[in-house]
């Protein structure tokens, strides 16, 4: 699964996130995932709200029962062209 922040909600969440942390993330929309590139193989994505609650883990979480992984932004390039992890009808342009 993978998760958004729309542009709209980026300046409030975006700050709060950072990278090999672990979150507690509460009140967040699940839809289907969108039919463009995405780095994980799922039906489903998590979309941040403005309801969204973020709140750093405070205890050790040792088997998280979902797990992000972000592409940093420097592995993106490796993805190009790549549509093996693109879901449902894909449509020449």
């Amino acid at each position: 699964m993978y998760a958004e922040v729309p542009a709209a909600e980026a300046d409030k969440h975006g700050p709060v996130l950072q990278a090999g942390q672990t979150y507690v993330i509460s009140i967040f929309r699940v839809c289907n995932a969108k039919s463009f590139f995405r780095s994980l193989d799922y039906p489903y994505m998590v979309e941040l709200t403005c309801h969204t609650k973020i709140n750093p883990a405070t205890e050790p979480i040792t088997e998280p029962k979902y797990v992000y992984t972000l592409t940093p932004f420097e592995n993106l390039q490796q993805y190009v062209n790549d549509t093996k992890k693109f879901h449902g009808n894909l449509q020449p342009s």
